[in-house]
């Protein structure tokens, strides 16, 4: 099986609380939890994905 890098740009909809985003890769299928944020300031963060299967 060949393994690539992926990057991916994404946009929420609303304010998320970036230091409680998550994510999950099982079986192939990313799971992204982003709750919203409290506050309306605007940061990024780079999420680590951790792989079940």
């Amino acid at each position: 099986m060949h393994r690539e890098d992926v990057f991916r740009h994404v946009e929420f909809p609303a304010e998320v609380d970036v230091d409680k985003i998550s994510a999950e890769l099982d079986h192939g299928v990313l799971s992204i939890a982003a709750p919203k944020a409290t506050d309306k300031t605007k940061q990024q963060k780079q999420v680590k994905v951790s792989s079940v299967a």
